[in-house]
């Protein structure tokens, strides 16, 4: 034996066994598994001291008992030092990794770097292989480098070799494993694979002051039946219904003396679900109207991509209207204040996007008082429920993500009615089946997501910090 190594490890069972046979072919090894157990060890100036994937960070005094410089073997390649690597490098993504030596300082991973094993991989795999790869490459490299380590002369750092700048630590960790609700589905996807997935239970969020851990199983959703008709698909199954029972779709402007069916939409939550909705009638060779409310607490016209997409409903053949809310203003209105609001929100409506605007409809009519509005025409613009449609169209809703009377398919297959306006709002018609609110949260998260991802991604164009904790 050619010298006395104490292994400062957290390594155990087969991993522990491989490493003590290598290390005892040329020195005694002596076993340290915390600080406690180091302290007890008794360094001097004979004790060579190597890490080995051990969290221990060894302070200054017992580092200075030695006459030799302590070595480490960090589990990661020198891009990734600090605690974790193995989840911020699949995080990242890499196509490179590997383990490193270095001198050990009483500074986590920032000594000299003596030697890297290097290890390139074909496509993004797990931390926990990773962390395996890593190990793996640390045996490696101390079968490689035991004679010199317990060698008398020191071994020389590599040149041009550094430490990543980013030194992980156990609460960036944590702040990765913390999941906002409006988190996308691509960051939820990305953190997911590098900090849970099948290996881990990391994942959490916090709500009203306490902190829940995310449970991986995903229980099979049971929809009510109810809901099963309110996704895009059965919206274009409903079109077609429509189309085959004869009626055609007109606007306010349109109204003929054959069957026909003046199709509206009043855009409550989202203008993203008005969009989509506009698509399927596009397929179906249809064309209706959708209502936009300025006042919305939940979407803004003036949105540059919000904007975008009302010129792109009208641009596919659609026609926009003036959804009007009564809760931007003082109530009651008189009749002449009520027409200078709509005069005024025509304008802004039909100037900001740069299309005509020639009906309006009322959002919630009951709550203020105006449901018994029927003028045909106010403001220069046609009312979406005028008297005659009262009167001599029949009339179906999905308000509140229900048919408020009768289900629109009904009333189209019975054929009872020659001349129809049928009103749905867009946002409850989604890609799976849910309940009325669950829809309603899925436009507010899907907001909310997008305002984070567009405040995120300022930050990263301006070169600014973004900072989460």
């Amino acid at each position: 034996m050619s010298g006395d190594v104490v292994l400062l490890t957290s390594a155990g069972g087969d991993d522990l066994a491989a490493v003590v046979q290598c290390i005892e072919r040329t020195a005694q090894v002596r076993l340290a598994r915390d600080l406690d157990a180091l302290e007890r060890a008794a360094l001097g100036p004979h004790t060579t001291l190597i890490g080995f994937g051990t969290g221990t960070i060894v302070p200054a005094p017992l580092l200075r008992l030695l006459a030799r410089p302590a070595y480490n073997f960090h589990a990661a390649s020198p891009d990734y030092p600090g605690r974790d690597p193995h989840h911020f490098a699949a995080y990242d993504g890499v196509r490179r990794y590997g383990a490193t030596l270095h001198v050990m300082t009483e500074r986590v991973d920032d000594g000299p770097i003596l030697a890297v094993e290097w290890i390139d991989l074909p496509q993004q795999v797990s931390p926990s292989e990773l962390l395996r790869l890593a190990n793996a490459a640390m045996l490696k490299l101390l079968k490689a480098r035991i004679a010199d380590l317990v060698g008398s002369t020191p071994l020389t750092p590599l040149s041009g070799v550094v430490w990543g700048q980013r030194k992980t630590t156990r609460a960036l960790f944590r702040e990765m494993c913390r999941l906002s609700p409006t988190i996308s589905r691509d960051e939820f996807e990305r953190r997911f694979f590098a900090f849970d997935g099948a290996e881990y239970d990391n994942l959490t969020t916090n709500l009203h002051g306490w902190t829940f851990r995310i449970e991986k199983s995903v229980p099979r959703q049971v929809v009510d039946s109810r809901w099963q008709e309110f996704t895009e698909e059965g919206y274009r199954v409903l079109v077609q219904k429509a189309k085959a029972a004869g009626y055609a779709f007109v606007g306010f402007n349109e109204r003929t003396p054959t069957r026909h069916v003046i199709w509206r939409h009043d855009i409550d939550h989202s203008i993203h679900r008005a969009a989509r909705i506009a698509e399927i009638e596009r397929e179906e060779g249809v064309a209706s109207t959708f209502f936009v409310n300025p006042h919305s607490m939940l979407y803004n016209m003036l949105e540059p991509e919000c904007t975008a997409l009302l010129r792109r409903i009208v641009q596919i053949g659609h026609a926009l209207g003036l959804h009007f809310d009564a809760d931007a203003y003082p109530m009651p209105l008189s009749a002449a204040q009520f027409a200078d609001a709509l005069a005024r929100e025509r304008s802004l409506l039909r100037d900001f996007i740069g299309v005509p605007i020639d009906a309006f409809s009322i959002h919630n009519p009951g709550i203020h008082g105006l449901t018994e509005i029927d003028e045909p025409e106010i403001a220069g613009m046609s009312n979406a429920f005028d008297r005659e449609i009262r009167t001599q169209y029949g009339y179906v809703s999905d308000a509140n993500g229900y048919w408020r009377q009768r289900p629109a398919a009904e009333v189209i297959e019975c054929g009872g009615h020659e001349r129809l306006q049928v009103l749905t709002h867009p946002d409850w018609w989604t890609p799976d089946a849910l309940p009325p609110r669950a829809r309603v949260e899925r436009c507010v998260l899907g907001r909310a997501e997008r305002v984070m991802a567009k405040y995120d991604d300022v930050l990263r164009r301006s070169g600014r910090r973004n900072i989460t904790s």
